[in-house]
């Protein structure tokens, strides 16, 4: 729909029974991505090299996916950043989302109070009016959830966090967090966590450098005071 604004690259694989709808602004296919059967996209949208978009997905407006992401379910008005994997179904709307993050099937986001009203949201224990009527997560890097795990309208979540339960989380989670809402949180060992984090990373052919190291243990020893 409306040819002129899809820009696709020619390395780029569009499967059968996908709709590309650029009626309402342009949908750009970067390099290698792979847009699986019965997908829809409602620009403006941007997919990026080499990630791949699952059979069934539904992608609506203002959504910009980088690099080497896995994307199914429901993404509405979201930034998703390089190598996070949301493959299965659930809703993402209105959210900031970190690289080499992982949604568990079924993991879903509120982005509109049922009052209708403003979100806030809580940094460093301070509640701030975003003034915004749709505000999904913020969520840092490493961070993963998992299967059926809900998150209210404004969340903030850290770096590296593990977080599961169909409880509603709090909406202030701070990095290196491990736990729900039913048993409590404790700390991520930080070992432990370096050990996920360069197998994940093994994954995809990367590792992690000295100086991101270095940075991840910064935040988690600022994260404990």
């Amino acid at each position: 729909i409306n040819r002129e604004n899809i820009l696709v690259d020619e390395s780029a694989s569009i499967m059968p029974h996908v709709v590309l709808d650029g009626k309402n602004g342009p949908i750009i296919i970067d390099k290698k991505a792979i847009i699986e059967p019965h997908v829809y996209i409602k620009g403006p949208v941007y997919i990026g090299p080499s990630s791949v978009i699952r059979s069934g997905a539904k992608i609506y407006s203002g959504t910009s996916i980088f690099e080497g992401c896995k994307i199914g379910g429901e993404v509405n008005n979201s930034i998703i950043f390089s190598y996070t994997n949301k493959s299965h179904h659930g809703f993402l709307g209105s959210s900031y989302i970190g690289s080499w993050v992982n949604f568990g099937a079924g993991s879903t986001n509120s982005n509109l109070k049922n009052n209708y009203g403003n979100v806030k949201v809580s940094i460093d224990n301070k509640l701030i009016n975003t003034g915004l009527q749709f505000m999904g997560i913020i969520m840092g890097d490493h961070s993963k959830s998992g299967i059926n795990t809900t998150f209210n309208t404004g969340t903030n979540i850290g770096i590296n966090c593990n977080l599961f339960g169909s409880a509603m989380h709090p909406k202030n989670i701070p990095s290196f967090s491990w736990g729900g809402k039913e048993d409590g949180y404790s700390s991520y060992n930080l070992e432990k966590a370096f050990e996920v984090i360069d197998t994940v990373l093994l994954r995809r052919g990367k590792e992690m450098s000295k100086n991101e190291k270095e940075l991840l243990q910064i935040i988690y020893h600022s994260s404990r005071k």
